[in-house]
């Protein structure tokens, strides 16, 4: 996606199984200030592998605003299972989280593209080389394609699914989302990450994201891990990396 033109023009309407008024009442209900509690938009991303990626290099808003399509989850962030700290026993908790590392976003609700209770495998960097975020542009027409067939990227076993039925161009409720996912499963919504993009009429073009928290999660717990030097180690340096590439954001673990 490299300019606006390479989406629908700002008096086109990519919703068109939806009405204007439809769609703007949908949209005002993602907007921060109306999403209940600690219900958040998160992007995670893994703590295990690709540390040379992005965002354990540069200010994760920096980086996230020059993506093209950026996949999110909506969680409740006060759901997260907490462990206590005398903790007999290693173990394994979901948290509707992807990945383990979270930035908590305040997205606004014009760059909402599609809105889904499991996760679509959308192909956020269609067009681009090796499917990279900085890869080089080879198709500007890919990414629009795909939001409109629903094409689905393929999964880590070489299998496609098919397309996503009306594409991924599908907005619900936020608390409709919400309820149709639990702690073992994640939603995917599916956001614009640069901004000037004009995707709705009636509303503005796509605005800068803001990255408000970052939230750490383990999900494997050892036992007495506040006496286990070596996870608090791990866990601790990316958090202190984290916390320096993006000063003013607090980081922190759950």
């Amino acid at each position: 996606m490299k300019s606006v033109k390479n989406l629908p023009k700002s008096n086109d309407h990519m919703f068109l199984a939806q009405s204007e008024e439809s769609i703007k009442h949908m949209l005002s209900q993602w907007k921060i200030q109306n999403l209940p509690g600690d219900i958040r938009l998160i992007h995670t991303i893994p703590s295990y592998t690709r540390f040379d990626g992005p965002l354990f290099r540069q200010c994760a808003e920096d980086v996230l605003n020059t993506w093209d399509v950026i996949s999110t989850s909506l969680i409740d962030i006060n759901k997260i299972r907490r462990v206590s700290t005398d903790l007999k026993g290693t173990i394994r908790r979901q948290n509707a989280m992807f990945y383990e590392i979270g930035f908590v976003l305040d997205v606004p609700c014009q760059n909402i593209i599609g809105t889904f209770k499991n996760d679509v495998y959308f192909p956020n960097h269609a067009g681009r080389e090796n499917a990279s975020p900085v890869g080089k542009v080879i198709n500007s027409a890919a990414l629009f394609e795909h939001i409109s067939s629903g094409e689905r990227k393929l999964k880590s076993n070489g299998e496609r699914l098919p397309p996503v039925v009306g594409g991924y161009n599908q907005i619900s409720s936020p608390m409709e989302i919400l309820n149709s996912t639990n702690n073992y499963k994640h939603n995917e919504i599916l956001v614009i990450g640069k901004s000037g993009v004009n995707i709705y009429k009636g509303l503005p073009a796509t605005d800068r994201i803001e990255v408000i928290a970052i939230v750490i999660s383990p999900k494997v717990i050892p036992r007495n891990h506040s006496e286990n030097v070596e996870f608090k180690r791990r866990w601790n340096i990316i958090k202190n990396n984290l916390a320096g590439l993006n000063p003013n954001v607090p980081c922190q673990f759950i």
